[in-house]
């Protein structure tokens, strides 16, 4: 014969309820602060409606980690038209390209060489009105130049995606948007540091560190990203799982939450590279360096591929690229205090 039996659990209701709350706080308490924001590459990305064009110079910065290669998009604020600019890999030639339009054509600059996949890189697109130059760097390095006026349209300023939906997939942190072209001094300081004192500094317009949330745990409340500068221009969080290893807020980055950077010095800006000039440009086999100061100089071919390596000394030096095929080739040099600057060269 089966007996039945009524258990009795010491356990209200309101019991139940301040113990589930004593655990996500406890969960909480021991996670370990989120340092960056992972993006799946399926349909993650921010927006930030809010960011304005540009009305002259500007740079925008960022740290990515990229997991898988294809079309994928760091920044942009871009639309069909040749409007706006963007910051994305491609597929077709495995680079990195900065890109920036007129309204009636791109002007692109490539990474010199393909990305490693689960590195972190920092990257910084900077437009300088007074020139009409823009310039791609990468870990602090130019990778390239070229001349352009921007114009631009209505357009969202997106992390993560483009106007042609081309998701990042991999890790972001650290972005910085700048009214004022940053010098290659100022990038090189702080690219490995957060800005201190972001609300007063010149010239930021936003500043997202990432720093929000808990690693790898339920982040499901925390849907915008949060801007460090003055502006308080909040970005929007679409699509994101946050909850897990992917989708959502990690740690890890490659800056360390609370290092700050310190001021420039003077003497950070008596040691760029000066008046690199070329001449004749196209040619079809001579060109001409000149220079006012030592340096070291290579050339590279548009696959990235190093085709010429010399010193070259105060004054005119010559480089003979007859032997070489025809296109567009970059120049790189360094002086001894490591600055660099490059330009590019014709071979006709």
């Amino acid at each position: 014969m089966l007996k039945k039996y009524l258990f009795v659990l010491p356990f209200t209701l309101a019991g139940l309820a301040s113990i589930g709350q004593t655990i996500s706080e406890n969960r909480a308490l021991n996670s370990v602060p989120a340092t960056h924001l992972n993006f799946d590459g399926g349909n993650d990305y921010i927006s930030i409606a809010s960011i304005p064009n540009p009305t002259g110079s500007f740079t925008i910065e960022a740290m990515a980690k990229l997991e898988t290669k294809g079309y994928r998009t760091i920044f942009s604020k871009i639309a069909n038209g040749y409007y706006g600019f963007t910051l994305s890999y491609n597929l077709n030639n495995d680079k990195m390209i900065a890109t920036i339009g007129s309204g009636n054509s791109w002007s692109d600059v490539q990474s010199l060489s393909a990305w490693n996949l689960n590195q972190w890189y920092h990257v910084a697109l900077v437009y300088d009105a007074t020139s009409g130059s823009m310039t791609y760097y990468q870990d602090g390095v130019i990778q390239g130049t070229a001349t352009i006026s921007p114009a631009y349209s209505s357009t969202t300023f997106k992390i993560g995606d483009d106007a042609w939906t081309e998701l990042w997939d991999g890790d972001i942190d650290e972005v910085r948007i700048w009214n004022v072209a940053r010098t290659t001094a100022e990038i090189q300081n702080a690219m490995n540091c957060e800005l201190s004192n972001p609300t007063s500094q010149v010239g930021l317009v936003a500043y997202y560190q990432f720093n929000q949330g808990f690693d790898s745990t339920d982040n499901t409340t925390i849907t915008t990203l949060t801007d460090s500068s003055v502006s308080g221009f909040t970005g929007t969080l679409n699509n994101f799982t946050l909850n897990g290893i992917t989708s959502n807020w990690l740690a890890s980055s490659s800056i360390i939450t609370g290092t700050t950077c310190s001021a420039l010095s003077s003497n950070n800006f008596e040691y760029e590279v000066l008046e690199l000039k070329v001449y004749p440009n196209p040619s079809s086999d001579i060109f001409q360096i000149q220079i006012q100061e030592d340096i070291q100089l290579e050339i590279f071919d548009v696959m990235g591929k190093m085709v010429l390596q010399k010193k070259a000394h105060t004054g005119t030096t010559s480089i003979n690229l007859s032997e070489y095929a025809p296109g567009i080739y970059l120049l790189k040099v360094k002086n001894t205090y490591g600055k660099t600057k490059v330009a590019k060269i014709v071979k006709k």
